[in-house]
C-alpha cells in the first residue's frame, strides 16, 4: 500500500512539474462544448486525476495482478469519463498513464533495493501487519 501511495504522490508531482512547463487549455475552452460540472482552470495537459488513479492502479498490478488488472479497467473507465465530459483530451490521458507507469517503476525499483522498505516506519506507520506487504517484501527480496 506504502508503494501504491507513494506511486500516486509522486506522480501527481511528475504532472505538477509538466504543467508548469506547458499550459494546455481544456477542450471545453477550445471547442465551445458543455461541461456538466465545474470548469478546471489548470493546464489539460496531463491529467493529474488520472496520473494519480493510475499511479495506484499500476503499483497495485505490480503486487497483485488480478486486482491490478480491475483497477487499471476502473482507472481507464474514468479517464474516459474526463475525455467524455470534455475535461481533457486523450493525449491528456495517455500521458499521464505514461508518467503514472514510469513512476511507479521507479518505485518498485526502489522498493527492490531496500530504499523504501524502512521508510512507513521511519514516518511511524505499521505497515508490516498490512495483508500482501509481507509477501511484496519477500518476493521482492527473492525469497
Amino acid at each position: 500500500m506504502f508503494v501504491a501511495l507513494t506511486a500516486m504522490a509522486l506522480s501527481s508531482l511528475g504532472v505538477f512539474i509538466v504543467n508548469a512547463l506547458y499550459f494546455r487549455p481544456r477542450p471545453f475552452e477550445s471547442l465551445d462544448a458543455t461541461v456538466l460540472f465545474y470548469r478546471p482552470t489548470d493546464s489539460s495537459f496531463p491529467s493529474n486525476a488520472a496520473a494519480a488513479v493510475f499511479g495506484i492502479a499500476f503499483a497495485v498490478w505490480g503486487v497483485n495482478r488480478r486486482m491490478g488488472a480491475w483497477l487499471i479497467g476502473a482507472a481507464s473507465v474514468y479517464s474516459f469519463a474526463r475525455v467524455y465530459s470534455g475535461v481533457h483530451y486523450p493525449l491528456d490521458i495517455v500521458a499521464s498513464a505514461l508518467i503514472a507507469a514510469a513512476v511507479t517503476w521507479l518505485t518498485f525499483v526502489s522498493a527492490r533495493d531496500g530504499e523504501l522498505e524502512q521508510a512507513p516506519r521511519r514516518v511511524g506507520l505499521n505497515v508490516g501487519a498490512a495483508p500482501g506487504y509481507r509477501r511484496f517484501v519477500q518476493r521482492r527480496r527473492g525469497a
